[in-house]
């Protein structure tokens, strides 16, 4: 079973046949199935699940199985299928969550990573929901995950439909909103990180060439991060010349890149500080000794990043 996207409560993967039997306890039920036509036999069933194969194989997603991360439990499922919309063949997300698992947010937590997987993974300029006009659960989750209601129309089965829709540039601006974090709490997120890492990448420019070394050093002082280097080490010129730079560090499955400008601080508190904090270092350098040099980052911009998750980015 492939893996799709993980959540901080599910796990969204693709069907298969196995799934028959969970599936149809959904798919069958008169209640959950109240805004379809009927509900679901067998034979529906299966095509339901031979449907989401092809779908997979032809468009590269489909509608994905839902479980609990905490049992392993099938819940329902989630997904962006190809669907005709007032006549227009379009991307639709869609969900479909057992009635035992109802009033806990598991149909807007599934579709706010499909989203976000949709945008990040294809090609496409909106995502649509579409449903009868008195399946208030399904609009509101698609309202909770930013969509508006763009149009309704008449339907030979549902009588009328109404049709959700967000499109990439209003996705991409609810993401920037949503994820930008300032001041000193994003400088926290990105001390505890470098730190978890423990050794970090640091680059520079020395005139027309990128200049790549590790770094440790990684402090905190009066508000500010620092980091240590030596001033007859090329780094120092290198930012003498151009203060740009950029970090980055992985550590377990996320990795962070952080943009800024390094400015040196001369002052013989901020480099005490400094080996203070890193008394091994005081082998090779004292704050009395003219070489040890201590700067901090200005105008950061973090991106947090990980597989299957969208970038947050925060500034400080």
């Amino acid at each position: 079973m492939k893996t799709i996207l993980e959540t901080d409560r599910l796990i969204l993967r693709e069907y298969t046949l196995d799934d028959f039997d969970a599936l149809y306890e959904i798919l069958s039920d008169p209640e959950t199935m109240r805004h379809y036509p009927k509900p679901y036999d067998e034979n529906g069933t299966v095509r339901w699940l031979r449907w989401s194969l092809d779908n997979y194989e032809r468009y590269g997603f489909g509608l994905w199985a839902i479980e609990l991360k905490e049992n392993g439990c099938f819940i329902g499922d989630c997904g962006v299928t190809m669907q005709s919309i007032d006549g227009e063949s379009l991307p639709e997300i869609g969900y479909h969550i057992s009635k035992a698992h109802w009033r806990r947010g598991y149909a807007k937590e599934a579709a706010t990573a499909v989203r976000d997987w949709f945008f990040r993974s294809t090609d496409f300029d909106a995502v649509y929901s579409y449903m009868k006009y008195t399946n208030v659960a399904s609009y509101s989750t698609a309202a909770s995950v930013g969509m508006r209601r763009v149009k309704e129309y008449p339907d030979p089965d549902d009588k009328i439909c109404y049709v959700y829709e967000l499109t990439r540039a209003e996705w991409e601006q609810k993401t920037t909103d949503s994820m930008r974090m300032k001041g000193t709490t994003a400088m926290k997120r990105v001390l505890d990180f470098l730190k978890k890492a423990g050794v970090y990448y640091l680059a520079t420019v020395e005139g027309d060439q990128p200049r790549v070394r590790p770094f440790g050093t990684i402090h905190e002082f009066e508000g500010r991060l620092y980091i240590q280097t030596g001033k007859v080490k090329p780094t120092s010129h290198q930012l003498a010349a151009n203060p740009k730079a950029e970090i980055c560090a992985f550590t377990d499955g996320a990795w962070i890149r952080v943009a800024c400008e390094l400015i040196g601080d001369d002052r013989y508190e901020a480099r005490k500080s400094m080996l203070d904090a890193y008394p091994n270092l005081r082998g090779m350098y004292d704050e009395n000794d003219g070489n040890t040099q201590v700067l901090y980052l200005q105008n950061a911009v973090a991106t947090f990043s990980a597989f299957g998750k969208a970038p947050e980015i925060v500034e400080f």
